[in-house]
């Protein structure tokens, strides 16, 4: 709680004080008419919503891992993740000759697919980067809400934390299933994309992909296993 308040204080400051200064340069250029006062408001309560919403997260990790290496590593392939699955999945239905649209096209009359949809809600950095003239309610709502779920699973988390397992992966059991079985399919879906790659002339796409995920189920299994009965210094 200590530490969360503490970051949360340090940078609800900075934003506060970053907007003050962009408030006060505007008010005393020859841009002054063009001054809002409710802009800037809306702009630092939206900022604020999204440094609090990826801290809370980044902590929420902390208290899952062992060491500060796992969760920063952990933190960045939670963030990159939404992307990068969408992209395996969709590689992996296409191999066995699955064509699901997940992408709408550009005009405004396109409907919204799958892969589109899992963009907008689970990209962190759609919620980070959203111009002013983009961001909703529903935008400030889901980081409000993932900073309660973050913030409380963060306490929940710390207070039965096993410090026999300092150092390791994963703290908790139920955390290295979730790791393992993650690991596993993510390494397998790559594993068959290069297995396409590299057998498509040989023996064709579909047993090409099955080739490299099924080398890529085992030796990821062999890997992850061996990773998560290792100990971190830092």
């Amino acid at each position: 709680m200590a530490k969360w308040l503490l970051g949360a204080s340090l940078f609800g400051g900075s934003l506060l004080l970053n907007t003050v200064i962009d408030a006060f340069v505007v008010a005393i250029s020859s841009a002054s008419n063009y001054l809002r006062v409710d802009y800037f408001v809306f702009q630092f309560g939206y900022s604020l919503l999204v440094v609090l919403a990826g801290y809370s997260c980044a902590l929420l990790i902390g208290a899952l891992t062992g060491s500060v290496a796992s969760q920063t590593i952990l933190t960045w392939v939670l963030v990159a993740l939404p992307i990068v699955f969408v992209e395996l999945l969709d590689f992996s239905l296409q191999a066995h000759g699955i064509y699901m649209p997940r992408q709408g096209g550009y005009d405004s009359y396109s409907p919204v697919m799958w892969g589109d949809m899992l963009r907008a809600w689970f990209n962190f950095f759609n919620y980070a980067s959203a111009q002013y003239p983009d961001i909703t309610w529903t935008n400030a709502l889901s980081l409000l809400a993932i900073t309660i779920v973050s913030f409380a699973g963060g306490l929940f988390a710390y207070s039965r934390n096993l410090t026999e397992n300092n150092g390791k992966l994963m703290i908790f059991k139920r955390g290295e299933i979730v790791l393992r079985f993650g690991f596993v399919l993510c390494v397998s879906m790559v594993a068959g994309l290069l297995g396409t790659e590299l057998f498509r002339l040989n023996a064709g796409e579909r047993l090409g992909y099955d080739i490299g995920f099924v080398l890529g189920c085992v030796l990821s299994t062999i890997g992850i296993r061996k990773l998560l009965l290792m100990r971190f210094k830092y």
